[in-house]
């Protein structure tokens, strides 16, 4: 995926205690080392087709906020931070769970708020899928995905019409759960 600028990390084998995403992004972060903006996001965060969103972006960095995150509800979610150079440079980069208490990202949120950085709350014109990679465990077991089954459905018909090259083991499975 050169052409894409993507660049894969192979993953650290871990001992008992080190949380796998604060690891991960750590080591990604390496490698992004002179970028102004860094935008953490998931593999089953979907920005809606159109420009919105990243107006929306715009907009929000015009106001001078230096993080716009996506909400679900009240939660300050991973799917999808963009955030300044500076401001993550002034955290922990902590971003590991606190068990019972909050989930990856915690403490960057907990930094960021006793810091009083204000976060754009983004909302819309994107969406979040949740469960996808439970939903692609289960059809590759040859079941049928159980979390918001016609969402995950679309997803899997809207992958199939992108211009990219794709892999013709997800072509099989995805074509498999339609």
């Amino acid at each position: 995926m050169f052409e894409d600028h993507v660049q894969f990390i192979e993953p650290q084998l871990l001992t008992s205690g080190q949380d796998w995403r604060n690891i991960a992004v750590n080591r990604a972060l390496l490698h992004s080392y002179n970028a102004p903006w860094i935008w953490f996001t998931e593999q089953d965060f979907v920005v809606d087709p159109g420009e919105e969103y990243w107006k929306t972006l715009e907009a929000a960095a015009d106001l001078d906020y230096k993080v716009m995150a996506w909400y679900e509800g009240p939660r300050f979610h991973p799917a999808s931070i963009h955030m300044r150079r500076e401001v993550l440079n002034a955290t922990q980069k902590d971003f590991s769970i606190i068990p019972d208490k909050g989930d990856h990202f915690i403490k960057i949120y907990k930094d960021l708020q006793n810091a009083q950085i204000p976060i754009y709350r983004i909302e819309k014109h994107a969406r979040h899928l949740n469960g996808l990679s439970h939903n692609m465990t289960l059809i590759a077991l040859g079941e049928a995905p159980n979390y918001k089954p016609e969402e995950i459905r679309k997803w899997l018909c809207d992958s199939l019409t992108v211009e990219v090259p794709l892999d013709d083991r997800f072509v099989r499975l995805a074509k498999s759960a339609l």
